[in-house]
């Protein structure tokens, strides 16, 4: 009997701990985080966001379209917490080089911000400008040596 008690008193016990998680986790659902976010625009959603990303990476087609409804304010909307997915239309071969062309610039700026994603974003703005400074290096010796052989 004394062993099928402390039993007992241990499964109470833990359901005890399975109830408070569950609370917690309820009380944390009910936080209605969409509320904070409802206004906000579909690249700036914590969802809405990955969702758009997760298209990008998927369909460079999507990625071209999407890059042509934010084109001309990538810059606002890396710092306002797109810099993850501004980061996916970097990294894609379809929209790689007018995300650069338009960002590159503004590599300090991004990096500065606290904005989500900015960090990341700016490391990859600066290796795509080391890597475009030694292509333009080596682009002016072939140049020199083609001079140098006529």
């Amino acid at each position: 009997e004394a062993v099928e008690d402390q039993e007992a008193e241990g499964i109470e016990a833990e359901g005890g701990k399975r109830q408070k998680g569950l609370a917690v986790r309820e009380k944390a659902a009910k936080r209605d985080v969409s509320a904070e976010f409802a206004h906000a625009p579909l690249v700036l959603h914590p969802y809405g966001g990955r969702l758009l990303k997760r298209l990008a990476q998927a369909h460079p087609s999507f990625a071209s379209a999407l890059y042509d409804v934010l084109a001309g304010s990538l810059k606002q909307w890396a710092t306002t917490g797109g810099g993850r997915l501004l980061l996916t239309l970097l990294e894609s071969e379809a929209t790689a080089g007018a995300v650069f062309s338009e960002l590159g610039g503004h590599a300090d700026v991004i990096r500065a911000s606290t904005a989500v994603g900015c960090r990341s974003l700016a490391e990859a703005l600066a290796k795509r400008m080391a890597s475009a400074q030694l292509a333009a290096q080596d682009a002016r010796k072939q140049s020199r040596k083609r001079k140098a052989h006529k």
